[in-house]
């Protein structure tokens, strides 16, 4: 792979890491945010990654895909479940979060005041 970097430079390197991550991701994110438009349940996200995993394994096998261990697709079909699972959070969701990181603040100076005037 060094030897390939050097002979014929960086687009040599660059671009097969490049396709394999767009073909690997392409899907879940059409699925995610085109086909669905929101997050699907665990073990439908777990049936797809792994689908997805295998089926990259055999287009990237039948493509002459040289290497035999394909960790970066056992990554790509981890950040397709992440696709999968991902939600954005609500505006009430937001607001109630902010509240709550305020009174747990507010607890726990109180807390050190009284810790204070005890010692």
């Amino acid at each position: 792979m060094i030897d390939q970097f050097i002979e014929h430079g960086a687009a040599a390197f660059l671009f097969p890491i490049m396709m394999t991550w767009c073909i690997g991701l392409i899907p879940p994110l059409l699925i995610r945010f085109i086909i669905s438009k929101k997050q699907l349940s665990k073990k439908i996200s777990i049936l797809l990654s792994i689908v997805f995993f295998f089926v990259n394994i055999i287009l990237f096998i039948s493509l002459g895909s040289e290497t035999k261990v394909h960790s970066a697709l056992a990554f790509i079909g981890l950040i397709s479940y992440i696709i999968f699972r991902y939600r954005r959070k609500t505006l009430e969701e937001k607001i109630e979060e902010k509240i709550k990181k305020k009174l747990i603040a507010k607890k726990q100076k109180e807390n050190a005041k009284d810790w204070s005037n005890n010692g």
